[in-house]
């Protein structure tokens, strides 16, 4: 199209002057008009479609980081039933209403109807805004966008504000920061990744698509009106001026020729190759990454911007995944960055490649094979004594029973009898009273345990972006805790809340034990990021019940984030598995919306303990043994 305007435009610079030299001072002001018109057409499509500089994905961050709360209406639906908390003051009243009443009862001085009363009251807490704002009587029902700060009037996001940080004062939670965009509808960027090669593509450079940018558009425009100003003016010298807008089109039409995008060319003749190192890498573990790009072509390739297809999973922590180049027949260069090992199988994508002419006025995309996959398989480390509940099998090992025998942990004293062991005398009672008795020990028995993995969409959440996320931190803590209930005697099983079926059977030894890694490191059902939010948790957990084995006990692995996530816990217990929760806790007080998603998830702690669910709640900075004593001592 540039070209056809380049030389229309040169035309209608040529009738502009005749018109200038040999034509009526009315025929000229028609074609002015004409022109005129023709300009406003093309300014319109200027505003309308505007310039076509679409941005580079940004693959540097992993998928799953975002903190639970990340805007004040998800925070405020955990408290009203996960149901969707609309926009005006009066929804916003009301689920923070429900939130203080949650707080209150679980403080433990008060029951529910109490909380209620005190919080229609305005004595619930001594901020005075905070106690007005729940209060009844005020029916102020302006809209959430007309109190923002910039609406001119009483801030909405103030009183919100007041109220979380007198809820969290209740619950025994840190005040919250200010993290911007927390009162935003729903903050947040999506992690972006490169496109994927159409499925039936058979190798080589893909050509994705062929756009113009849009870069020269408003030349169009600016050399018309130059051009009708001109002859209204009649002044040869500024319809000449309008020459060169078009001049400038003309050599992006040829620049655009040289790129194939109208001869019907192909795109540049791209190469990539991708090294990292695959062999022993473990979570955590840097892992250099080298992607080495060469122009095969007899052209140069004048601008050509480079993206990596880092997996979604892995988040880039040295060097850049992205380049612009020059490269001359021949020519090669090299990326050189890092990303952190994380947990799963990550299968690299292509790289994108985004060539333009000199002008940069078209642009080829183009999407270059480079297969490469990371696997990353937990380590075993023992990490601590797993606080199981007391349930006994026929075998030798670590949970107690309740009953008298042979063990470590002293249970009672009894009378001597003939043939009790010398060892098991009392024999500090002999030295005090001259009587004979025997002590006897809590009986250890085996356990069978099975690890339930929250896998649910509602797991891939993290404290910051340069965490890993919940679900991570969780398989991690599986792996250090399997060895130390084998070690034990125990028979171990696996199993994940997800739509993929998981299920490894519990057993023991070294097969088992390989499996279970794999099953750890690959399995679709412990994908590195979330593949859905509409996970068939329900029909998971049905198929669990019919293959958990008569008196297994569970290991609940979740971050608690929703009500869901409590009420698996509470399904196991009531079921006859008796359950215990290793908790991750990833929320925040960064912001209020942050800090009212963990006064949710401390009253669901809260809740699960006073059903008599063992919750060994995982704080984010301490490590997982630390967690685990606390649980014991509880």
């Amino acid at each position: 199209m540039n070209r056809a305007l380049a030389a229309g435009g040169l035309a209608a610079v040529g009738v502009g002057l005749l018109g200038l030299f040999e034509l009526g001072a009315g025929v000229a002001a028609a074609f002015a008009v004409v022109t005129l018109l023709l300009t406003a057409w093309l300014a319109s499509s200027v505003v309308v479609d505007g310039r076509d500089e679409r941005t580079l994905p940004s693959v540097e961050r992993a998928a799953g980081t975002e903190p639970p709360g990340a805007s004040i209406a998800d925070a405020l639906g955990q408290f009203v039933g996960g149901g969707r908390v609309g926009r005006s003051a009066r929804d916003l009243r009301g689920a923070l209403s429900a939130a203080a009443v949650s707080a209150l009862v679980r403080a433990g001085d008060r029951s529910r109807d109490e909380a209620e009363s005190a919080v229609a009251a305005g004595t619930w807490t001594d901020d005075a805004r905070a106690a007005a704002f729940l209060a009844d009587g005020d029916e102020d029902d302006a809209s959430w966008r007309d109190r923002l700060p910039f609406g001119g009037g009483s801030t909405l996001r103030d009183d919100v504000r007041a109220t979380v940080d007198a809820v969290a004062s209740v619950a025994g939670v840190e005040r919250a920061g200010d993290a911007p965009v927390w009162f935003a509808v729903r903050p947040g960027t999506p992690v972006e990744t490169v496109p994927s090669l159409p499925p039936d593509h058979d190798g080589g450079l893909y050509v994705r698509e062929r756009r113009s940018t849009g870069r020269w558009r408003g030349l169009r425009a600016l050399g018309l009106a130059t051009l009708a100003v001109g002859t209204l003016l009649r002044s040869p010298s500024v319809v000449l001026l309008g020459a060169l807008p078009f001049g400038y089109l003309g050599a992006a039409a040829l620049g655009a020729s040289r790129l194939g995008a109208d001869a019907g060319r192909d795109a540049p003749d791209i190469a990539v190759e991708r090294t990292l190192a695959d062999e022993g890498v473990a979570p955590g573990d840097r892992v250099a990454v080298e992607l080495t790009v060469t122009n095969e072509g007899a052209s140069t390739v004048a601008d050509c911007r480079l993206v990596d297809g880092v997996p979604v999973g892995l988040p880039v922590v040295d060097g850049s995944a992205r380049a612009a180049v020059t490269l001359a027949p021949g020519e090669s260069t090299t990326l050189r960055y890092a990303v952190a090992a994380r947990r799963g199988s990550h299968a690299f994508g292509p790289t994108l490649a985004v060539v333009r002419d000199g002008t940069a006025a078209r642009a080829v995309e183009c999407l270059c094979p480079a297969a490469s996959t990371l696997r990353v398989l937990p380590r075993f480390r023992a990490s601590g004594t797993v606080p199981l509940r007391r349930q006994a099998t026929r075998a030798a090992g670590e949970i107690r029973t309740g009953d008298g025998g042979e063990g470590t942990t002293f249970h009672a004293t009894r009378e001597y009898r003939k043939g009790d062991p010398l060892s098991r005398v009392d024999w500090r009672r002999w030295a005090r009273t001259g009587e004979f008795a025997t002590v006897e020990f809590e009986r250890e028995r085996a356990a069978t345990v099975v690890f339930v993995v929250d896998a649910r969409a509602a797991s891939y959440v993290a404290p910051d972006p340069e965490s890993e996320h919940a679900l991570d931190r969780a398989l991690g803590a599986v792996a250090s805790l399997y060895p130390s209930l084998t070690d034990a005697g125990n028979r171990v099983g696996l199993t994940a809340v997800s739509t993929a079926d998981c299920w490894v059977p519990p057993g023991a030894g070294a097969g088992h034990r390989a499996r279970f890694r794999e099953t750890l490191g690959t399995h679709p059902a412990l994908s590195s990021a979330p593949e859905g939010t509409n996970l068939a948790a329900r029909q998971a957990i049905a198929r669990l019940d019919r293959r958990l084995p008569s008196g297994a006990q569970v290991l609940l692995l979740s971050p608690l984030c929703d009500d869901y996530a409590a009420a698996i816990a509470r399904r196991f217990e009531v079921g006859g598995h008796p359950a215990t929760v290793v908790s991750p806790d990833p929320t925040t007080t960064d912001s209020p919306s942050q800090t009212l998603a963990r006064v949710a998830r401390e009253n669901r702690v809260h809740d699960l303990r006073e059903a008599g669910v063992t919750v060994v709640d995982w704080a984010w900075d301490e490590p997982l043994s630390a967690a685990l004593e606390r649980g014991e001592r509880r």
